[in-house]
């Protein structure tokens, strides 16, 4: 199972290195990204040379979900995944093993939880890892984040009730297991992609995901975790994450939102957006775009779409604040 996305700009004489790293949502495998990544890259190449930005796309698994594990393994929780992201981020170098510039985390769902709390502990002295001095932190891109109240979604609902039931995570595994090893392969994939509407290639890592040792319990306890951490908004507190950018006139956070999310409540969204209009930039898709986005070509195009218009705001801001 693919467990790393790595897209790097072409060489550019003199240009600013900057990486944007992506940040997978539950279930965590960054192959669910390689149709929206790629579309991205595409994208990106057609700036403006004049800019004189390069970015680094890159993206791996979360704990857990890089490969077809051999042996049981603890399955790792939603600060665990904080804090291995926050170390991988800060690990990160460019093409000549030089540490990027700046960089700009984008995180789906979970992984956007992920992203402000990196950004929320790398702003503060206190909680800063101590090798992240070359670090420079400077925008999140949030798409369909689950940022606060998970449990007041329909989905988050429906979570709870089966933690009060205690649906075995190990049950549940073996049950994946079970499946994909009597049907026949192409009949999965069939499922995937026609009663679920996957994309060949997304349904591909799902079949990997639903066959590998502890893919599905390691989501049932990452979810479960989630239920407990994603509670009241109280981003608040951070007030680096709601201002312009240093040395930009463009916000620190961008944020995506669905007409409709089983996974983010209506309520819950609207009162992020009431909050926070004036100092970031929000917006909310007025068609279909669901949120496991990444699981189709068409939807994977337009969030690139839009991500890639917030990337040019941010590079005619950084020539603003110049």
């Amino acid at each position: 199972m693919l467990s790393s996305i790595s897209l790097p700009s072409a060489p550019c004489q003199g240009a600013q290195r900057v990486l944007l790293y992506l940040v997978c949502g539950n279930p965590g495998c960054i192959g669910f990204y390689g149709d929206f990544t790629e579309t991205l890259r595409a994208m990106l190449d057609g700036h403006d040379s004049k800019q004189a930005i390069a970015w680094d796309i890159y993206g791996r698994s979360l704990l857990g979900f890089g490969q077809v594990e051999q042996c049981e393994q603890p399955p790792q929780d939603l600060d665990a995944q904080i804090d291995a992201i926050y170390s991988d981020v800060v690990a990160r170098r460019d093409g000549n093993g030089q540490p990027y510039d700046w960089a700009v985390l984008m995180g789906h769902s979970i992984g956007a939880y992920i992203c402000l709390a990196i950004m929320e502990r790398h702003a503060r002295a206190a909680t800063r890892k101590t090798d992240a001095q070359d670090l420079v932190l400077r925008h999140g891109l949030l798409l369909f984040p689950t940022i606060a109240l998970l449990a007041e979604s329909r989905s988050g609902r429906y979570l709870a009730l089966a933690r009060r039931l205690k649906l075995s995570p190990g049950l549940a595994q073996a049950v994946a297991n079970a499946a994909t090893w009597l049907l026949p392969r192409p009949l999965v994939l069939w499922v995937l992609t026609a009663a679920l509407g996957m994309s060949e290639r997304v349904a591909g890592v799902a079949a990997q995901w639903l066959a590998s040792h502890d893919g599905v319990r390691q989501t049932i306890h990452l979810a479960g975790s989630e239920l407990d951490n994603v509670g009241q908004d109280s981003w608040d507190s951070a007030e680096e994450l709601w201002s312009l950018a240093p040395e930009s006139k463009a916000p620190t956070v961008f944020m995506l939102y669905a007409k409709t999310d089983h996974w983010v409540a209506d309520s819950v969204r609207d009162e992020c957006v009431a909050k926070r209009k004036d100092c970031a930039r929000i917006y909310i898709d007025k068609g279909e775009l669901s949120h496991a986005f990444c699981t189709t070509e068409r939807n994977s195009w337009l969030v690139a779409k839009i991500v890639d218009g917030w990337i040019a705001e941010i590079e005619s801001g950084l020539n603003q604040g110049q």
